[in-house]
């Protein structure tokens, strides 16, 4: 962590180190001395700009797989630009701050976007999942597992599409607001590289690639990515609302699969869409004749349409050996 001087207002501190309140643009600001007459890019920032940016870039204005299902947030007042981290287009040193928050995981080559944040900017905040988080609870469409090693960012290849703990952590948050804020305020510093930069900074990317690594660019592996994703929430006791983009993400990546439209269809029963639950399990039941939880979901939806309580609860559509991503 650096200040610009010793004059500076400096981050509070938590038996972990320094932390910065990444969800208070202002005292972001104030933190990061940051000037109102100087001008700042966000790159990657569209689903959640930071307020104080004059130019807010983002790869993907339609496709919110890289959101979480959230649209681009369009801020009045500053300029959009479409185009990737890796490839800004914009002079050397043209801004004099540069604000990356929960971008660079998503990266295709963190190297190339690292180098662009020092070729663009003069000092900057850079903010990802750590390590630990994406293990525990990460997310889909994350490429690289972030550390900050002796002042260096380190990234390394994910290697894995369904988390190795199941996303059990994010699925206990989510139930349990109080813990959820801890993570995302207290201890923000906990599951959150937060790395402020001047002049320059030293990255390293460690990119061995095991045979049959998660590639987000695979649509097979990303659907299941999301496919994993969605189930484990609910299996973990996630809200039922929560991930129902990813469910329906999946669909569009694994049409084929018919696990995949059973666990949209619970989601649809879930938030209440009978006749969208329905049809997701039709769909599961043609590709999957015999499947008896689709069965004991169709019957629960022909209760609940005939106003009838119904006969037993509705369940995950998959229990005991998970399926795996076929070639």
């Amino acid at each position: 962590m650096m200040t610009r001087n010793s004059s500076e207002a400096r981050p509070d501190r938590n038996i972990f180190g320094p932390l910065y309140p990444a969800r208070d643009p202002e005292l972001m600001c104030t933190l990061l001395s940051i000037d109102e007459t100087e001008r700042v890019l966000d790159v990657g920032g569209g689903g959640n700009p930071f307020v104080r940016a004059d130019v807010i870039t983002d790869l993907f204005f339609e496709d919110a797989s890289h959101r979480d299902g959230h649209p681009i947030q369009f801020l009045p007042g500053k300029q959009y630009v479409a185009c990737h981290d890796e490839a800004l287009p914009f002079r050397d040193k043209s801004f004099d701050f540069v604000y990356c928050s929960h971008t660079l995981e998503h990266t295709e080559d963190p190297a190339r976007a690292c180098s662009e944040l020092i070729r663009v900017g003069k000092r900057g905040y850079i903010e990802t999942p750590q390590k630990m988080t994406d293990l525990f609870a990460g997310y889909p469409s994350h490429r690289w597992l972030v550390e900050c090693v002796d002042g260096a960012l380190i990234f390394e290849r994910r290697a894995f599409i369904e988390s190795p703990f199941q996303n059990f952590a994010l699925a206990y948050g989510l139930a349990h607001p109080e813990i959820l804020e801890r993570g995302e305020v207290a201890f923000r510093n906990v599951t959150c590289v937060q790395f402020v930069w001047e002049d320059s900074f030293r990255f390293r990317v460690n990119d061995d690639r095991p045979e049959g690594a998660f590639d987000y660019s695979n649509p097979r592996h990303a659907g299941y990515a999301h496919f994993y994703f969605a189930l484990n929430l609910l299996r973990h006791g996630a809200p039922g609302s929560y991930a129902c983009f990813h469910a329906a993400k999946a669909i569009t990546l694994i049409p084929g699969e018919p696990q995949a439209w059973s666990l949209l269809g619970l989601y649809r029963l879930l938030t209440q869409d009978l006749a969208g639950a329905q049809e997701a399990l039709a769909e599961a039941g043609r590709l999957a004749p015999t499947d008896e939880v689709v069965r004991t979901n169709l019957r629960v939806i022909a209760a609940l349409r005939s106003g009838e309580s119904p006969p037993h609860p509705p369940r995950l559509p998959i229990s005991g050996e998970i399926v795996r991503p076929r070639p």
